[in-house]
């Protein structure tokens, strides 16, 4: 029997700001597929698992590469809006996306920093808000390792 394991590596947060008002939270996931105890693939989906890329091994410097210029890719492909996340793409600072989805996308845990000026018709980023850091995880989680 074939040993086969899906494991969140990282996962972190964008909060995508649009012109007219609305807000839309994504999750950014890279998860290591490794089957009988070895690494064969890394992927990137987002928080509803569809995936963005996968690099297979052999892995060189030019996967992790191609991992991060899709992800500045669909960050790009949005246009005229303010893209915000104040937080390391790190593996130590991993979401709990899969139990805990209501904690990411909860305001109290992870909260959002622009405020949209309905008179103004903007988006603004106040003092009190720009040094907020969504690296820490919340109170009463820890990290662990995730599986798919």
């Amino acid at each position: 029997m074939r040993e086969r394991s899906d494991i969140v590596y990282s996962a972190w947060m964008v909060d995508f700001y649009y012109p007219l008002g609305s807000i839309y939270r994504e999750v950014y996931v890279l998860i290591q597929h490794i089957r009988n105890n070895r690494l064969i693939a890394l992927s990137l989906t987002n928080r509803h698992n569809y995936p963005l890329i996968t690099c297979w091994q052999p892995f060189i410097q030019a996967s992790l590469q191609a991992i991060l210029h899709t992800y500045a890719q669909e960050l790009a492909r949005r246009r005229g809006v303010i893209i915000d996340s104040p937080m390391s793409i790190d593996h130590r600072y991993l979401l709990l996306i899969y139990q805990h989805e209501h904690i990411v996308l909860s305001d109290a845990f992870y909260p959002r920093r622009y405020v949209w000026l309905k008179e103004e018709k903007s988006w603004y980023l106040s003092v009190a808000h720009q040094d907020i850091s969504w690296n820490n995880p919340p109170t009463n989680y820890k990290h662990h390792e995730t599986r798919c």
